[in-house]
C-alpha cells in the first residue's frame, strides 16, 4: 500500500518531522515467514532489520506489538546485518505487516528528548504485524511460503532454511521445574551430550546438591541442544547470588554461528 504520511513537530523542533507507515498484506501458507525490508529506489537505499540483541532467534514479531522486536535503519555505508524478522502463525493465516519510519534531520534527537517514536516506541523505526480477524481480506493478500515449521522435526537437526540460519530453539532455565519423566529423559540426553563435548565431563545423571541445570532445547522441549550446569552461590562482598558455571556444553551443530541463539539468558 502507499505510505500514510503525517508531519509533526517535536519539542523545540525548528523543522517538520515526517512519519511514514507502510502496510503489506500477506497470506502465510505455511504459517511462517522470515524477512528484512529494503527500499527499491537506488538513490535512497536503506534497509530495515532487527537489532542484534540477547533475544533468542528467530526474532519473533508479536501481533499488534511494535516493541516486540527492536528495529534499526541501515543506510549506505552502514554495517550490514543478516538478522531477520519472523512471524509464526497457523497455516493460511492472513496478516498485515507494518513498518513505520520517522524521518527528518532532527528525528532521532527529538525522540531522545522525549518525542513519540515510531508506532509509540522509543525508536525511529518499528516493524510489527496484525493478525487479520476478517480472513476474507486474504483474497488481496500475497501468498508467502516460509520454511517448514521446525516443530515438525523432533530431532532438532533439520536442515537450515535458504538463509542458512539455525531453526527456532527454546530455553529451560531450570530442569527442576519439569515433571519427573521429562527430567529423566532430558537428563539422559544431557549426559550423552556431555560425553561428546568433554573428554572428562563433570556431569552426572543425578545432580549434586545445590547444582542446577539449564538447557537449550528444540521448540517441542524434547531434544537437548546444549546445557549449562551451574550453582548459585553467595559470595563475600556481593549483595546478590553469583552464578558459578560448572560445565557448559553445546551440540556441535549449534556452535560457531553468529547468532543470538546461544547468547546468555
Amino acid at each position: 500500500r502507499s505510505p500514510a504520511r503525517v508531519s509533526h513537530h517535536g519539542p523545540d523542533s525548528r523543522e517538520s518531522v515526517e512519519t511514514l507507515r507502510y502496510c503489506f498484506v500477506a497470506r502465510l501458507t505455511s504459517g511462517h515467514c522470515a524477512f528484512r525490508i529494503a527500499t527499491a529506489k537506488a538513490e535512497s537505499s536503506l534497509r530495515i532489520c532487527p537489532i542484534e540483541t540477547y533475544m533468542y532467534e528467530p526474532l519473533r514479531l508479536v501481533s499488534s506489538n511494535p516493541s516486540a522486536v527492536p528495529a534499526v535503519i541501515l543506510r549506505d555505508g552502514d554495517r550490514g546485518s543478516d538478522l531477520e524478522f519472523h512471524i509464526y502463525e497457523s497455516p493460511d493465516t492472513v496478516v498485515s505487516i507494518y513498518v513505520e519510519l520517522i524521518i527528518g534531520e532532527s528525528a532521532q534527537e527529538e525522540i531522545k528528548a522525549g518525542a513519540r517514536g515510531a508506532a509509540g516506541t522509543n525508536r525511529d523505526v518499528a516493524v510489527w504485524y496484525i493478525l487479520e480477524a476478517d480472513q476474507s481480506c486474504g483474497r488481496h493478500a500475497v501468498p508467502i511460503r516460509g520454511a517448514k515449521n521446525s516443530e515438525d522435526d523432533k530431532s532438532g537437526q533439520q536442515a537450515c532454511s535458504s538463509t542458512g540460519r539455525l531453526p527456532l530453539v527454546d530455553v529451560i532455565p531450570d530442569i527442576g521445574t519439569l515433571d519427573v519423566e521429562a527430567q529423566a529423559t532430558l537428563t539422559h540426553q544431557t549426559l550423552l551430550l556431555s560425553k561428546k563435548v568433554f573428554v572428562s565431563s563433570q556431569f552426572q545423571a543425578v545432580l549434586p546438591p545445590n547444582h542446577r541445570l539449564a538447557l537449550l532445547v528444540d521448540p517441542s522441549r524434547t531434544t537437548v541442544l546444549g546445557y549449562c550446569l551451574f550453582m548459585l552461590c553467595i559470595s563475600q562482598g556481593w549483595e546478590d547470588f553469583v552464578m558459578e558455571i560448572i560445565e557448559l556444553g553445546i551440540s556441535h551443530d549449534y556452535r560457531g554461528r553468529r547468532s543470538p541463539h546461544l547468547d546468555p539468558y
